[in-house]
C-alpha cells in the first residue's frame, strides 16, 4: 500500500478463504495508519488447497474500498490495488 493521497489514513485488509470442505477461514489484518508518501505491506499465510476461493477486502478509515475474489489452486498470491483519492486537496 502506497499512500499516494492528501491525509494520513488508517488502512485494513481482509481475507476470507474457502477450501472445498465448505470451511470458511477469515483473516483480518490490524489496522495500519499510513502517511503520506508512506508504504506498507501486508502478508498473510493460509494452508494450500486444490480447490478453494479467496476474498480480498481494503478498508480506507473503516470504509470498504475494495471487495475482490479469485478461485482456483494457487500457493501464493499478490494482490497490487490503486485507488485515487476521491477528495484531492480536502
Amino acid at each position: 500500500m502506497l499512500n499516494q493521497g492528501s491525509a494520513e489514513a488508517a488502512y485494513q485488509i481482509g481475507v476470507g478463504i474457502k477450501e472445498s470442505q465448505g470451511e470458511e477461514k477469515r483473516v483480518e489484518s490490524t489496522v495500519q495508519l499510513v502517511a503520506i508518501g508512506d508504504e506498507w505491506a501486508q502478508e498473510f499465510d493460509y494452508p494450500f488447497s486444490e480447490n478453494h476461493v479467496i476474498e480480498f477486502s481494503l478498508y480506507k478509515d473503516g470504509e470498504l474500498l475494495y471487495r475482490g475474489s479469485e478461485s482456483g489452486s494457487y500457493p501464493s498470491l499478490y494482490m497490487w490495488i490503486h485507488v485515487r483519492d476521491s477528495n484531492p486537496g480536502g
